[in-house]
């Protein structure tokens, strides 16, 4: 992610349980970039207190080494993804759900230390399984 130049676009994700981002986050665009941090513009629909939707602007100014929002609140509250980030992030997100079905959950967090191609292929196998309860 270290290569943005303004314009380029980017997906903002809001990880609060609150104001959770939509499906594939909300679509943004870099405004300014400097040799470390990134600012991006992101526009969110909310309701008013009339119930009436209202849309506002929002930017975000983020670490472009990991996409974590500067002083924010937490470290994962909000995340910046480029569309291909967000790809691999939906792929691996899927194939540890595969794999959840099929009984298959790593201790916290070791599933990082794994590649998305590693965990695609975990799952491929997965999917193989069958109940063997039910056999012979």
């Amino acid at each position: 992610m270290t290569d943005l130049k303004p314009g380029d676009e980017v997906r903002v994700f809001d990880r609060s349980r609150y104001h959770p981002s939509p499906e594939g986050g909300y679509a943004g665009t870099v405004r300014k970039v400097g040799r470390k941090y990134a600012t991006a513009a992101y526009e969110v629909t909310d309701t008013d207190w009339n119930g009436k939707p209202r849309t506002s602007t929002r930017t975000v100014e983020f670490d472009m080494s990991d996409g974590t929002e500067r002083n924010g609140r937490s470290r994962w509250h909000l995340q910046v993804r480029t569309p291909a980030q967000a790809e691999q992030d939906k792929r691996r997100e899927i194939a540890l759900a595969v794999l959840k079905d099929q009984g298959i959950e790593f201790r916290t967090g070791r599933e990082r230390r794994l590649t998305l191609e590693q965990i695609e292929a975990l799952a491929e196998v997965a999917r193989t399984f069958t109940d063997t309860s039910q056999e012979g």
